[in-house]
């Protein structure tokens, strides 16, 4: 739609009221964007400190793997 035809069906207060109704909307379209991306960062901060639980979990198990499998090779050559 080409200025010109606005122009002629609509007044100015009008076209200022409907640009302030666009302006309304992107905003409150952009807020919803906001909580969606917070809500998005929390979850990621969870699984984020599953990680880390996780990751000290399988440090842990493959340490005691290695001494335990270090512990039975000893004793199998005669080192201990």
């Amino acid at each position: 739609m080409s200025t010109q035809k606005i122009k002629d069906h609509y007044s100015d207060d009008v076209r200022l009221a409907l640009l302030e109704q666009s302006v309304n909307n992107i905003n409150d379209t952009l807020v919803r964007f906001e909580k969606r991306f917070d809500r998005i960062d929390d979850q990621f901060e969870a699984i984020k400190d599953n990680m880390k639980s996780d990751f000290r979990w399988l440090v842990t198990i493959f340490g005691s793997l290695i001494l335990g499998l270090s512990g039975i090779m000893a004793h199998g050559f005669h080192w201990l």
